[in-house]
């Protein structure tokens, strides 16, 4: 397993995600997202919240692990980059982001 994440992470490593038109309210700990053209209600945590944050469009995938690394510094950066990798995919499958090379 470790072998697939490896490889997705050299493919997708240097490209962009970015969020797909969407409302976006903060409430406590979670974050409500409702994508404009789904008209789906979803609820992230804390670590997904922060992660669509940083999908600006401007952000590689590794900018936004070196971001994370740099607040969590106690934390393994290998850890961070499969839980990245794993939510910006799990995002882009739900249609609140999309990734561009």
């Amino acid at each position: 397993m470790q072998e697939v994440h490896e490889f997705i992470y050299t493919v997708i490593s240097g490209r962009i995600p970015k969020k797909n038109k969407m409302k976006i309210r903060k409430d406590g700990k979670y974050t409500l997202v409702l994508e404009d053209n789904a008209g789906i209600l979803t609820s992230l945590n804390s670590t997904a919240s922060m992660i669509l944050d940083y999908c600006d469009g401007k952000n590689t995938i590794n900018d936004i692990i070196a971001k994370i690394a740099s607040r969590y510094s106690g934390i393994d950066k290998k850890m961070i980059r499969k839980d990245v990798v794993e939510c910006v995919r799990h995002l882009e499958a739900m249609q609140l982001l999309h990734v561009s090379s």
